[in-house]
């Protein structure tokens, strides 16, 4: 029996022996992938080949019953108190935001991390303003996980939009990235390795004369499970594998929010 190399979902026992008649026992691994798989199997015995296929069923995960607009996880960031509204002032001149990480915001930082794991918590960058958070500082980037599965079955899949505001603090060359770990495909990735969506670009807040600005990004994602892993972040510390660099990336993010998309 020829079993090909690259066949790891495969086993065949036994894989060799002497003519006659032996049982053998084929050994497939779970096919998760959704779709079928096939490998072709050779028979050798001096000069004569029997080559046969073995062809396995993708197991058909299906979509939960949440409706579409269902609320997976939101969050408007209303504990994120204490500082100001950089945002909302013109040339973000009300610049006084509160350190989480400061033994003096220990409320603020319990309240984010119900929420959300933070990649450079060794960075202590990310910071309270007036209801929403600010985050990077000089040679620190930032990325968050949410922390809580979303409430889908155990055996069942969404198609989910993943939405939030941004600002850029000034004109730094802030962009943000959604980025997945687990199953999932976020449409118009645009990463090879990594499923990445393409950057937010936020307002260039360059008129000195005016306040900051926001805008809106919504990111879809097919076929997430209790098991996918949303992460918000940074682009390029993102790609860089969650290392910091040097240079300011600074902006704000508000009201973050997973909703029901319909299927596909």
């Amino acid at each position: 029996m020829n079993v090909p190399s690259d066949c790891g979902w495969l086993k065949v026992t036994p894989a060799s022996g002497e003519a006659g008649e032996t049982p053998v026992v084929f050994s497939a691994d779970e096919n998760t992938s959704g779709s079928d798989r096939m490998v072709s199997l050779a028979i050798i015995e001096g000069d004569m080949e029997k080559t046969f296929s073995v062809c396995q069923s993708g197991t058909r995960v299906m979509f939960d019953d949440k409706t579409v607009g269902f609320v997976y996880f939101i969050d408007d960031m209303e504990w994120a108190t204490g500082g100001n509204d950089q945002v909302g002032s013109i040339n973000g001149s009300a610049n006084s935001t509160l350190p989480i990480y400061s033994a003096a915001n220990v409320g603020i930082k319990v309240e984010f991390d119900k929420r959300y794991f933070d990649f450079n918590a060794a960075g202590s960058s990310v910071y309270a303003a007036d209801g929403y958070l600010k985050f990077g500082k000089g040679n620190n980037q930032n990325a968050f996980m949410l922390k809580e599965p979303l409430d889908i079955p155990a055996d069942k899949k969404a198609n989910v939009a993943i939405s939030f505001r941004l600002a850029k603090n000034g004109t730094d060359k802030f962009t943000v990235s959604v980025a997945i770990d687990g199953p999932g495909e976020i449409e118009n990735a645009v990463n090879d390795e990594l499923s990445l969506s393409a950057p937010c670009v936020p307002v260039d807040n360059s008129d000195k004369t005016i306040n900051w600005q926001w805008k809106d990004f919504t990111v879809n994602v097919n076929g997430v499970t209790a098991e996918t892993k949303i992460i918000i972040g940074e682009t390029q510390y993102i790609i860089d594998g969650f290392k910091t660099r040097s240079g300011y990336f600074r902006g704000f993010i508000d009201d973050i929010k997973v909703t029901r998309t319909a299927n596909n």
